[in-house]
C-alpha cells in the first residue's frame, strides 16, 4: 500500500504541464543562499514586494513560509494593481529603502515591474548594490525585447524558468545538442542538463 501511495504521487506531481510554485520559491531561496555564500553579508537581508493578488499574496506567503532561519525578511509590502492606471510605489520604495535590503523579491507581472524598477532606480535601488528576484511569470519570456533602458535596469536580476519543452524537441534539436555539449567552465550556462531559454541577459 505504501508503495502505491508513492506511485500516485509522484504520477500526480509529474503529470503537472508546470512546475508548483513551492519549488520555484524553493529555487529562490537556494539562489540566494548559494550567492550568499559566495558574497557575504547582504544576501540575506530581503525585501519582499508583491501584488496585491491571488497570485502575489500566495506565493509571497509562501516565499515568506519557506524561508530558512538563515535569512531574514526585513520588509514586506504589498502593492494594489487596479490595471488601468501605471502603480504608484512610493510607500513599498520608502520601506524597502529603510529597511536597508539589498535583496529585493519581487511577485508580480511585468506591466507592474517595468515603472517599479523604473521607480528603484530614481531612488538609488538599482544597481551592483541590489539584486532583484522572482518567479517564472516575470523572470523569462516577459523580458524579452523589454528595451534598452530596462534591459540595463533589469541585468542581473535573478528568477525561475519553467522547462517544459518536449523532449523530442530537444532530442533532435541539434543547436540544442552542440549547447548541452559545451564546457560550463568556458562558456556559463551550457553544459548537460541546460536548457535553453530566449530571453535578455
Amino acid at each position: 500500500y505504501p508503495l502505491r501511495r508513492q506511485r500516485q504521487m509522484c504520477i500526480r506531481d509529474s503529470s503537472r504541464s508546470y512546475t508548483p510554485g513551492s519549488r520555484h520559491v524553493r529555487s529562490m531561496l537556494a539562489a540566494l543562499d548559494h550567492f550568499g555564500t559566495l558574497s557575504g553579508p547582504g544576501w540575506r537581508d530581503i525585501a519582499v514586494v508583491s501584488v496585491a493578488s491571488v497570485y502575489g499574496i500566495n506565493y509571497s506567503e509562501l516565499f515568506v513560509h519557506l524561508v530558512p532561519d538563515n535569512f531574514q525578511i526585513i520588509a514586506y509590502q504589498q502593492f494594489i494593481h487596479d490595471y488601468y492606471s501605471v502603480p504608484n510605489f512610493d510607500v513599498e520604495l520608502q520601506e524597502v529603502s529603510r529597511s536597508g535590503a539589498r535583496v529585493i523579491c519581487f511577485i508580480a507581472f511585468s506591466d507592474s515591474f517595468f515603472p517599479f524598477i523604473m521607480e528603484a532606480n530614481d531612488r538609488g535601488l538599482v544597481g551592483e548594490n541590489y539584486v532583484y528576484i522572482s518567479m517564472d511569470g516575470l523572470a523569462c519570456d516577459e523580458l524579452s525585447g523589454i528595451g534598452e533602458e530596462l534591459e540595463h535596469l533589469t541585468r542581473g536580476m535573478l528568477g525561475t524558468c519553467q522547462d517544459v519543452e518536449p523532449f523530442s524537441v530537444l532530442a533532435t534539436n541539434p543547436f540544442t545538442e552542440r549547447w548541452q555539449q559545451l564546457d560550463p567552465d568556458e562558456y556559463p550556462g551550457t553544459g548537460p542538463g541546460t536548457c535553453l531559454l530566449y530571453t535578455s541577459d
